[in-house]
């Protein structure tokens, strides 16, 4: 998708990339080592874009834990590493900390209308938005 879409996005002078990225980038979360990777390589390749194609504002959004069905099916999860994938969610859930889709939503919109630049090649959360 970069190689498509960015070659287009700097011949017209720009724009904003968003990439949605995951606290998982930094943890090792039994169960979902290759979402974890995957999300670890694509923040890596923001701060690469923001270097190699700078006039295109690329930053990652980590919209916290969001009440998806990627998040419900964990709840449901079979396989050696589910009771403890479903302790850490179930963790997240006592804490409040799984959030409906409208607060990252708000807050994507937030900063995309604030300023965006200030997190070129970086990482900006739902919390910056709010």
């Amino acid at each position: 998708m970069v190689r498509a879409a960015f070659p287009k996005l700097i011949e017209s002078g720009g724009g904003i990339a968003v990439f949605f990225g995951s606290g998982a980038a930094e943890r090792v979360i039994p169960g979902m080592g290759v979402y974890c990777a995957a999300k670890a390589a694509e923040e890596h390749l923001v701060r690469q874009l923001a270097v190699e194609a700078p006039q295109v504002v690329s930053l990652v959004f980590r919209p916290g834990v969001v009440d998806t069905p990627m998040v419900q099916s964990v709840f449901r999860a079979g396989g050696k590493a589910a009771d403890r994938l479903r302790e850490e969610f179930s963790a997240f859930e006592r804490n409040g900390e799984i959030l409906s889709p409208e607060v990252p939503a708000r807050a994507l919109v937030s900063i995309l209308k604030n300023d965006p630049r200030r997190f070129h090649g970086k990482i900006a959360t739902w919390r910056d938005g709010v």
